[in-house]
Order: structure tokens, then sequence, then C-alpha cells
């Protein structure tokens, strides 16, 4: 078996990872009280201040079990020298990073954001790490929530870096600060984009919706500012009853915004019949 000894150093920020020997062993012959004394191939490497991988070749002397060096006058190696590689990677503290949506009457400046960890530490090639001076976790949608969200995520590495400090997951926490929220009644509920020919009844008749926004605004919203919107588009000449995702809007109050995405109404869609125009009946005929 070949065994080296390190005698030299490595550069700040970086770090030596166990060196590789070509070949990992060597044979010997010779006479049988001399080899039966062996218990290895001993190397010493001597290289100053490393900051990258190097490789290179180097002589090896034979040892007993007590590291003392046997005589090889009589003995045949399978080798003369000793091929090594010592695998050098850079070492850096990363911080991670998540990012922030804006939407249901938030920025990223009403956001408290918490990372468990803040940081990793990592190793990896120089020519990789070098370029990574955070991590993104993923991405948060501020109208997902109305005050406070906490989120676990994968931490992703870029290929060949290892986190040292081992973690594989972190925990986000957002919290939204300064802005108040309200729960209006809409009955506002139209929808566009249906199809000629049909007629777009709703049977959904209102909505609760959930509202953010700075203080002041909010006061000043009713259910008379709200209105929902199902686009019929995908429906094509369907008939019957179908529940449709819709888009809800806040006229007037750009400071607000609405949270979640949870606001399908129901419709049913028939073939239009002139006789209920006329009656008053229906709703989005053509």
């Amino acid at each position: 078996e070949v065994r080296g000894i390190f005698d030299g150093t490595v550069a700040e920020g970086y770090m030596r990872e166990p060196i590789i020997y070509d070949p990992e062993t060597i044979s010997v012959s010779g006479p049988d009280s001399v080899i039966s004394q062996i218990a290895f191939a001993k190397v010493v490497i001597d290289r100053e201040n490393l900051s990258r991988t190097v490789s290179g070749v180097v002589d090896f002397t034979l040892v007993d079990g007590n590291g003392d060096e046997v005589d090889m006058s009589d003995i045949t190696c399978s080798v003369s020298e000793i091929g090594y590689t010592i695998p050098i990677v850079m070492l850096k503290d990363v911080g991670l990073t998540v990012n922030l949506l804006e939407g249901g009457g938030a920025t990223e400046e009403d956001a408290v954001v918490r990372i468990e960890p803040s940081s990793i530490s990592l190793s990896g090639p120089a020519e990789i790490l070098g370029a990574v001076n955070q991590i993104s976790l993923g991405t948060i949608d501020l109208s997902s929530f109305a005050s406070s969200t906490s989120e676990t995520f994968n931490i992703v590495l870029p290929n060949e870096v290892t986190c040292l400090s081992g973690e594989k997951e972190a925990t986000v926490t957002v919290t939204v600060r300064g802005l108040a929220t309200k729960r209006v009644i809409c009955t506002n509920i139209s929808f566009i984009n249906v199809s000629p020919g049909y007629t777009a009844n709703r049977i959904t008749q209102y909505k609760e919706v959930l509202i953010r926004g700075p203080q002041e605004i909010i006061d000043l919203i009713d259910s008379g500012s709200v209105r929902i919107v199902g686009d019929l588009a995908e429906m094509g000449n369907a008939v019957g009853r179908y529940s449709v995702p819709t888009t809800v809007y806040i006229d007037g109050y750009r400071e607000a915004g609405v949270i979640g995405d949870d606001y399908n109404v129901v419709v049913s869609l028939e073939v239009y019949d002139p006789s209920l125009e006329e009656n008053g009946e229906g709703e989005n005929a053509p």
C-alpha cells in the first residue's frame, strides 16, 4: 500500500482533500527476510501555499511497521515513482436568500424575512465557488398569505459544490408589517369572453374577498370598490354549470391588493334564448 505524508501548506480560504496516488499499491520482490519486514511504501509531498489542484510524481521508500526504512538494495519494485494528485477546493461562507413577489398590497419593503440557517459553509472548485455570492432558495408570493408564512426549501447547490456544514434544507419565515387587512363581501360578479350564441348566468351570488393595504386606504374600501371577473374564453361551447377561476379587482385604490387566489365562482352556461332577454332574465348574453 502507498501511504503519503503531506509536508506542505494550503493557502488561506482553501482546503486539501485526500491525496490520490497512482498506483495505490505496488508490487515488490526480493529476499523473503527483507520482504517480510515491509509494511507500506511511503511518499513525502512538499508543496507550499496551494490554492488549486496539483499533480506530480515523487520517489518513495519502503518502511516497516515501526516506520523505519527498509534496505531496498536487494528489492525489485513494480514502479520507480509514485504519481499523486492533491485536490484543493475553495472554502466559502455563503448567505441564503429568497425572492419576494409583491402582491396583495405588500411589497418587499413591507416584509421582514428570517432564514434559518442564514448562511452555509461550502467547498468546491475555485472557478465555480468563486462566482457564488449567495444562494437563492426560491420565491414567496406576498399575496398568498395575510400576515405571516413559513416555508421550507431545499438548498440546491451548483455542481461540484459541497455543503460542509451539512444543511440540506432552510426554513424561511416572512412577516408583513405595517399593513391592515379587511374582509369585503363582493356581489359584483361578471364574465367576459362568453361564446357567441351563449349566455352566462352566475350561480355564485357573492364572494368574501380578503384585502390588504395601508390602514387609511383599507378604511375607504367597501363592497362597491371590489369586483370579480371570470374569463370564459376556454369554455367554448360548453353547456352546464362550471366552477371557473376569476380575477379580483379593487377599483380606485392601487395601494391595496387581494390576498389569496381561491376566488372561483360557479357559472351556468346556456344556449342564448332571446325570450329570456326580453323578460330581463340572463346575464352576459350576446
